[in-house]
């Protein structure tokens, strides 16, 4: 329910964040070509570009948890199930193995080794 929520806002924060990044660097041409444009609108360009950015960090932050939360728990289901029929005893090898196999097609590997780069 709650990406019902945070969808549309990281959308508005995207699309409005490049547009209020231009008029701050409009203003900042302004006040360096010594024009005087308004003091409060600069302060309030650069307050509402580090405010978008604070909001995008901590909604991404929020839904990279929930997917990773999600992956470690399919992942820890599909272990269960392995396991599972491991213990009948009517499992053949040629099974167990094919279920082994599934389960590290969904693996991420880690980084290689210092020693297995080739070049």
């Amino acid at each position: 329910m709650l990406q019902y929520i945070q969808t549309p806002i990281s959308s508005l924060c995207r699309l409005v964040s490049p547009v209020v990044l231009r008029q701050f660097l409009l203003w900042l041409q302004a006040y360096g070509a010594g024009q005087n444009p308004i003091a409060w609108k600069g302060w309030g360009l650069a307050v509402l570009l580090g405010f978008g950015g604070f909001v995008m960090a901590i909604l991404h932050h929020q839904l990279f948890f929930v997917g990773m939360r999600t992956g470690y728990l399919m992942r820890q289901q599909a272990i269960a199930a392995i396991h599972s029929k491991a213990r009948e005893p009517s499992c053949p090898v040629a099974r167990m193995a094919q279920l082994v196999s599934y389960l590290c097609w969904f693996h991420i590997p880690s980084a290689p080794s210092s020693g297995a780069a080739t070049e």
